[in-house]
């Protein structure tokens, strides 16, 4: 088993890039991408779902309406925030749904700021919050995960107890040299061992859709329209596990399908993952690291 303690140079490294996150993002949390009303969203509010709730048994919640629109809140770390921009689209282009992003560098289960920032996530109201991180905690988990599993059903028991549906997706494939794989499995594993015990929790795994089929890191992916796709950001010639527009539009997709399961969704605007958020500058951070035509040593 990898040492924790081989972890640190690297996740210091992951630290510090999310300071400077930390500081451009503070004060962006529920930030406006009213850009995408560009395409004229929602194209058919009157359309019927494509979504299917219930489909794997368990009871629909609520129908949202164009009157009394679905409330989600999203939460996580810098990859949650590169990502938010794309859930925030996939859901919102229905019509149906008022998205709060709330998602920012340096957020993990084991911070000493978490249970405040879940407190004021709550005090939100959502009825659905979507979670991803992981990256902060994999020290911890690796070294002690029965302790880190114990923590996670905290915060479960406190989300669980507000009556939301939680998505929660898996910490998505990391680049090899980075050496966090382990962890990053080990960490995944909690996560989903803590939402199969309970019913409104849905674990969504990221593996394949930001891995490969064979789960392991791609820099380039098919899109949604099918085509090949820079996914993840090239920092400092090196791949990196931050998202691009089309990781992110990947990213939104899985939980638009997630959130449909149990509040059927209508369909989405036509070109809802290539509207205006994608322009948003934290895909130019670093600069050119979303370029099709960035490299890596």
């Amino acid at each position: 088993m990898t040492d924790p303690v081989s972890l640190a140079p690297v996740v210091a490294k992951r630290r510090a890039a999310a300071a400077l996150a930390l500081l451009l993002t503070a004060g962006a949390c529920g930030s406006d991408i009213s850009d995408v009303q560009d395409l004229g969203w929602p194209s058919d509010p009157d359309g019927p779902a494509t979504t299917t709730a219930g489909s794997d048994g368990r009871d629909v919640r609520r129908t949202p309406t164009a009157e009394h629109p679905l409330r989600v809140t999203s939460i996580g770390d810098s990859v949650a925030f590169d990502a938010d921009p794309g859930i925030r689209a996939a859901l919102e282009s229905t019509g149906r749904a008022v998205v709060v992003n709330r998602s920012y560098g340096g957020v993990g289960l084991l911070r000493p700021q978490f249970d405040g920032y879940l407190a004021e996530t709550m005090d939100g109201n959502p009825e659905v919050v979507v979670v991803m991180l992981g990256g902060w905690d994999l020290g911890e988990a690796l070294a002690e995960p029965a302790v880190y599993r114990r923590r996670v059903d905290q915060v479960l028991d406190v989300l669980v107890a507000e009556g939301v549906f939680v998505v929660w997706l898996g910490m998505p494939p990391t680049p090899p040299d980075e050496g966090l794989e382990e962890a990053r499995v080990v960490i995944n594993e909690l996560f989903e061992e803590a939402a199969a015990e309970r019913p409104d929790i849905d674990y969504r795994s990221t593996d394949a859709l930001l891995g490969g089929p064979d789960g392991r890191f791609r820099r380039v992916l098919p899109g949604l329209d099918n085509r090949p796709a820079q996914v993840r950001k090239v920092r400092e010639g090196h791949d990196d596990g931050h998202l691009c527009p089309a990781g992110a539009a990947l990213i939104g997709d899985l939980v638009y399908a997630a959130v449909g399961s149990r509040h059927p969704l209508p369909r989405r605007a036509a070109g809802w993952w290539r509207a205006g958020w994608t322009g948003d500058e934290r895909y130019d951070d670093p600069p050119g690291g979303c370029s099709s035509g960035g490299s890596v040593d």
